[in-house]
């Protein structure tokens, strides 16, 4: 299939960093597929990447829920 992904082991959970799927086969179900298979594989799998909006029903078919966000906003004064 070519669908891919790349996810990180090295922390104290699995963080999949960015799935991609050939233009060619986009829309027929890879990604779906590919991220279902990672949930089975990586059970705790998360992400820290933003997910855009046209995107969130892909991750939550899979099984991925939205993460409450904070937003933190620093100033310094020179």
């Amino acid at each position: 299939k070519q669908a891919y992904a790349l996810v990180s082991i090295l922390g104290d959970k699995p963080l999949l960093r960015f799935i991609y799927v050939e233009s060619e086969y986009r829309r027929k179900g890879f990604a779906g597929e590919l991220l279902q298979a990672l949930n089975q594989h990586f059970p705790a799998l998360g992400t820290t990447v933003a997910v855009p909006e046209r995107f969130s029903s892909l991750f939550q078919r899979a099984g991925y829920t939205t993460m409450a966000i904070s937003q933190y906003e620093m100033k310094a004064e020179l």
